[in-house]
C-alpha cells in the first residue's frame, strides 16, 4: 500500500473497496475517460471494472506498482488515480494519472502527477520516470510536460504507438528548485 500524498487540493491514498461505485461512475464506466485508457478504447463492463479493483486492492501486486486514489481534500470526493508503475510490465517505471471527465481542466491531474513524480524520486533511487499518452491526447501530453517532463519522440507500449516523457532525477531537482522559487515570488 502506498502512503498518503497531500497536495494543496488534492489528498492521494490507498483504495478501498468502499471506492468501487466512485471509481466506476468516474473512470471505468465513462466513454470519454476510457477512449485514452483502454488499448480498445471502451469502457469496462462493472464485472470488468470489479476485477479491475481487485487487482488494485491484491496484495499480490508488485510492490513497483504503486496506485493512489486522487481525493478532493476538502470533500474526499473520488476524482480518479495516479500511479507510479512499470511501464507495460517492463523494468521502465512510468507516472500515470486518470481523471473523471468532470474534473478536467482544473489542474488536479498536474498537480498529482508532480506529487507522485516527486514521491518517486525522493521515497527510492529511481534515476528516471517516464510517461507516455497517446499522441493524440493533447491535455495529457501538456499535463506531463507541466510535471517537468521531456518528449523524446514515439516509443511502442501496450500494444500502441504512444508520445513518451522522461524525467531525471537530476532534471526533477532541478526543476522542483524552479517550482520553489516560483512559489517563493508569488
Amino acid at each position: 500500500m502506498p502512503p498518503t500524498i497531500e497536495t494543496p487540493r488534492l489528498m492521494l491514498r490507498s483504495f478501498v473497496q468502499d471506492d468501487f461505485e466512485a471509481y466506476y461512475a468516474a473512470i471505468l464506466s465513462q466513454a470519454a475517460v476510457m477512449r485514452w485508457l483502454s488499448a480498445n478504447g471502451e469502457p469496462r463492463t462493472r464485472e470488468e471494472a470489479a476485477v479491475a479493483l481487485a487487482r488494485f486492492l491484491s496484495p499480490d501486486r508488485d510492490p513497483r506498482d504503486r496506485l493512489w486514489a486522487v481525493t478532493e481534500k476538502v470533500n474526499r470526493q473520488l476524482l480518479g488515480h495516479a500511479a507510479l508503475q512499470r511501464l507495460d510490465k517492463g523494468d521502465l517505471i512510468e507516472v500515470g494519472y486518470a481523471l473523471g471527465e468532470r474534473y478536467w481542466g482544473a489542474g488536479y491531474a498536474t498537480e498529482a502527477s508532480r506529487a507522485v513524480v516527486d514521491f518517486g524520486f525522493a521515497t527510492t533511487d529511481l534515476d528516471l520516470i517516464v510517461g507516455v499518452a497517446r499522441p493524440e491526447n493533447a491535455a495529457s501530453r501538456r499535463v506531463l510536460e507541466k510535471s517537468g517532463m521531456t518528449f523524446k519522440g514515439l516509443r511502442h507500449y501496450y500494444g500502441l504507438d504512444l508520445a513518451y516523457y522522461e524525467m531525471t532525477r537530476d532534471e526533477h531537482a532541478a526543476d522542483r528548485e524552479r517550482r520553489q522559487a516560483q512559489r517563493a515570488m508569488s
